[in-house]
């Protein structure tokens, strides 16, 4: 893709008070009028995971270059929560990265001014929000899941699909802590992962996918953007070779694509590698006005039965 191809849509604001910041470069006004000229300098590295649990959670490090001081000045509030969509002119920006942001600092490079955002996906309410709250016996794994996330006011429910949601719990569940704790906790007991993306909680088994429609998933090929060769990697190496839930990896480097969402099924498309995989953890990264503006991908393999 072109430079020119290129658009993002960068938005800050804090929630206290109402006052926010828009960046915005190739993505149309409320008249409908695309103006480039706006577009100042960014470049971004973003890293999310299928499996949150083994992590602090999905994160992402944003660089601006030569904002205006009265700009400047709007980033200096304790409550922001950022958004960032990327993409191109033809299809659009869509949100690659949404939630609260946890540092800005600002410094000299050359001739140039750098603000840089430190943020995480739903960094507020997985870490600040205190559970107080008892599931009476007989309700299900779903039903604690669903009480998590009512007290997560900035997460909405995204997928949540297991083999064990149904399970009864016989003698009741305490929630107390945090969000981030009991999330670990019942997805440590009931075999799961879970993950804050783009302001919603997606829940599946261990190695599973949000939905089993491939109908919808990306395909990706040297014609839609693939960059040299996939690989196979041993992502799953630290399991027992015997561990059912062992998969073998497959990494490769594209195009940034909005799309290739940890916890969803990719298509790859190539004369070494073919077939459908699950995506588990993706980092993009770019530089509005360089050459960098791709995705890296860690997929597995997904079994033929797992997608009956």
């Amino acid at each position: 893709m072109f430079q020119r191809d290129r658009v993002y849509d960068l938005r800050i604001g804090d929630y206290s008070n109402g006052n926010g910041l828009r960046m915005t470069a190739g993505v149309p006004d409320d008249d409908g009028i695309i103006d480039i000229s706006r577009g100042l300098q960014l470049t971004f590295d973003i890293t999310k995971m299928a499996d949150n649990k083994k992590t602090k959670g999905n994160s992402a490090s944003i660089e601006i270059y030569n904002l205006s001081r009265s700009q400047a000045a709007l980033l200096e509030g304790e409550y922001l929560e950022c958004t960032l969509m990327l993409g191109y002119e033809e299809s659009g920006a869509r949100v690659v990265v949404s939630g609260n942001v946890t540092e800005v600092s600002t410094r000299k490079e050359g001739d140039d001014r750098v603000t840089q955002i430190k943020m995480g996906e739903g960094y507020t309410d997985l870490n600040h929000q205190k559970l107080k709250q008892m599931v009476s016996p007989g309700k299900t794994v779903k039903d604690i899941l669903d009480e998590i996330v009512k007290q997560m006011p900035g997460v909405a429910r995204g997928s949540i699909v297991g083999t064990n949601l149904n399970n009864p719990i016989v003698h009741g569940w305490r929630l107390t802590g945090t969000p981030r704790e009991m999330l670990k906790k019942v997805c440590d007991a009931y075999d799961m992962e879970y993950n804050v993306s783009g302001g919603v909680l997606n829940v599946t088994d261990v190695n599973g996918v949000l939905t089993k429609n491939t109908d919808t998933a990306p395909v990706i090929s040297p014609a839609t953007g693939l960059i040299d060769e996939p690989f196979y990697t041993s992502e799953d190496g630290r399991k027992h070779p015997k561990d059912k839930r062992r998969r073998r990896g497959v990494q490769f480097v594209c195009l940034l694509n909005t799309e290739l969402v940890p916890g969803k099924i990719v298509k790859l498309e190539d004369t070494v590698i073919t077939g459908f995989y699950r995506v588990n953890a993706t980092r993009f990264y770019g530089d509005f006005r360089g050459n960098d503006w791709y995705a890296e991908v860690l997929c597995s393999e997904i079994a033929a039965e797992e997608l009956a």
